[in-house]
C-alpha cells in the first residue's frame, strides 16, 4: 500500500444519509482529487463504478434506477456547500463553478483555509486510517476548544483541560482530580471514594473545565466541556452533563454543559441540522469559526498536527 493510500481512504463513505456529512465528504473528495475539483456527475460515476461502495450507497435509495432522487440528494449537498461559501467566506478553501455543479479547491491555501481544513479532517476520522493521526487531530481539537472557551468567557475566567496529561493542575488519579476540581469550584466532593478505581487516571468524561471566580464562597458559575470528533458526540454530551455529576459535587448553580464538535451541524439555511440531538450548549464548526473571525490571533496560537501538511498535499485519481 502506498503512502497516499495510507493517508486518506476516500472509499469510506458516510454511513448516514445526512446532508452535512455528505457535504464534508464532497469537500474531502475535492481536496484529494488530482484535479482539485469534483462534480456531481463525477461523484455519481465514482460511486457507481466501485463495487465495494455502491451497495452501501444504494441503501439510501440512490440507485441508477432512481436517478431523480440521486440528483436531488446531490443538489441538496451542493446547496449546503453554497451556504458554507457565504458563511465562512475567506475561511472556506473551495469555490463553486458558475453552474454550481462542481466544487473547486482554491489555488492559494491561506492560514484561514488551513483552519477550516483542520476541522474538516477532524470531522473525517473514518477516512483517516492512521490511529496516530486521529489521536493528534483529536488532541489538537481539544486544545482549540480550550482556546475558544478562554475567549468566550471573561478574561479573568479560569479554563483548563481535565484529561490525562492536559495540564499540571489536574494530575494523578481521577479521584484526586475530582477532589481538586471541587476545591476550585468552591463546592464539596460528595461522591463515594469507593466508587473510583485506584488505578483510574482518566477524565471521567470531562475534557475541559472552566469557571468564573467571584470569591471563595459557595456558588461558582462553571462549565464542563466535552470534545468529540465522531458521531458519538450525541451520546458524549451526557458524560459532561450536570445530571451526570450532581451526585459527585454539591453544585450551586449547576454547571453549564458545552459540547465542542468539528462538524458543521447545520442545514442549508443555517439552522441546526437536528435539534433533538442537542442536549448541551453546542459549539460546532460554525460557532468556532465565527468567534475566531473576531479573534485572528487565535489562529497564530493554534497547534495543528505537524503531519497536516502531508495530508493537504495528498492527491489521487478519483474519476
Amino acid at each position: 500500500m502506498s503512502k497516499a493510500e495510507k493517508l486518506i481512504n476516500t472509499e469510506v463513505i458516510p454511513d448516514k444519509r445526512d446532508i452535512y456529512l455528505w457535504s464534508d465528504y464532497i469537500e474531502l473528495l475535492c481536496l484529494v482529487n488530482i484535479d482539485g475539483e469534483i462534480s456531481t456527475s463525477s461523484i455519481t460515476n465514482m460511486i457507481r463504478k466501485d463495487d465495494d461502495i455502491s451497495p452501501d450507497f444504494n441503501e439510501y435509495g440512490l440507485t441508477p434506477e432512481n436517478n431523480d432522487k440521486e440528483e436531488t440528494f446531490l443538489n441538496d449537498c451542493f446547496r449546503q456547500i453554497q451556504y458554507r461559501i457565504g458563511l465562512f467566506d475567506d475561511f472556506y478553501p473551495f469555490i463553486l463553478s458558475s453552474d454550481n455543479n462542481t466544487l473547486i479547491k482554491k489555488q492559494v491555501i491561506t492560514e484561514n483555509h488551513n483552519l477550516y481544513l483542520f476541522l474538516l479532517f477532524a470531522s473525517s476520522m473514518s477516512n483517516i486510517p492512521s490511529r496516530a493521526m486521529r489521536n493528534k487531530l483529536a488532541k489538537s481539537f481539544e486544545i482549540l476548544s480550550q482556546q475558544y472557551l478562554r475567549i468566550f468567557l471573561p478574561s479573568f475566567a479560569q479554563v483548563y483541560g481535565f484529561g490525562a496529561g492536559s495540564n499540571e493542575r489536574y494530575t494523578g488519579k481521577l479521584l484526586s482530580k475530582l477532589q481538586k476540581l471541587a476545591e476550585d469550584l468552591n463546592c464539596r466532593f460528595i461522591g463515594s471514594e469507593s466508587d473510583y478505581n485506584v488505578k483510574n487516571s482518566g477524565d471521567g468524561g470531562i475534557d475541559i473545565v472552566g469557571w468564573i471566580p467571584l470569591d471563595t464562597s459557595f456558588g461558582t458559575l462553571s462549565i464542563f466541556g466535552q470534545c468529540a470528533c465522531t458521531l458519538e458526540w450525541v451520546k458524549k454530551q451526557l458524560t459532561a452533563s450536570a445530571e451526570r455529576w450532581r451526585t459527585t459535587f454539591n453544585f450551586q448553580p449547576l454547571p453549564i454543559t458545552m459540547c465542542f464538535i468539528p462538524f458543521c451541524f447545520r442545514d442549508s439555511d443555517g439552522d441546526w441540522y437536528q435539534t433533538k440531538d442537542i442536549n448541551s450548549l453546542l459549539i460546532d464548526r460554525v460557532r468556532l469559526i465565527l468567534l475566531i473571525k473576531t479573534n485572528p490571533d487565535m489562529i497564530k496560537s493554534m497547534e495543528l498536527p505537524e503531519l497536516l501538511q502531508d495530508y493537504l498535499s495528498f492527491r489521487e485519481h478519483l474519476t
